[in-house]
């Protein structure tokens, strides 16, 4: 677990003598402080309008250069839907209208050598006009596609993946 966080020192008293409790956490043995690496929670929304659907390439790390959904971390006090509606209008400046909730899946997100972990989920979101969608916070690109034309390869994260694919068991 410490080689996921890169902890060395105990965030509460600065001790170096900290060690693994459980499988998820860390323990300081000076002020028995216990961190728990638990999973984040984490939005996307699958945005789409005539059979076609939103994506993003990622202007920033990780996974600079690919491409994934509009989404992101949810905020503290913040529901996962009111997350998603802000993350989409931050990212591409559209105002959605969430039809469903998709699934959910875990995911790894390997950012300046520490290892978090999320729970993505994934909802169904219709915007009235997709080509009013524009590059913005953390996005280097937008562009519309059918999701039956989607290379998988370019996607950022294996949730995206599985997202599109349990998206297009469902899609008529």
């Amino acid at each position: 677990m410490l080689e996921l966080t890169r902890f060395i020192h105990c965030p509460s008293c600065a001790s170096r003598d900290i060690a693994v409790h459980q499988t998820k956490a860390f323990r300081c043995r000076a002020c028995n402080f216990e961190y728990y690496h638990n999973a984040a929670a984490a939005v996307a929304g699958i945005v789409e309008s005539d059979g076609r659907i939103l994506l993003v390439r990622r202007e920033r790390e990780p996974r600079k250069g690919y491409w994934g959904l509009p989404g992101g971390f949810a905020d503290y006090r913040e529901s996962l839907e009111q997350a998603l509606l802000r993350e989409i209008e931050e990212e591409v400046g559209l105002r959605v209208q969430v039809t469903a909730y998709l699934a959910s899946f875990s995911n790894e997100y390997h950012y300046k050598g520490v290892t978090y972990f999320s729970t993505d989920a994934y909802f169904v979101c219709r915007a009235a006009d997709l080509s009013a969608a524009i590059a913005r916070e953390e996005i280097a690109e937008v562009t519309v596609v059918h999701p039956r034309e989607i290379d998988f390869e370019t996607l950022a994260f294996d949730s995206f993946r599985r997202a599109i694919e349990c998206y297009l068991q469902h899609s008529p």
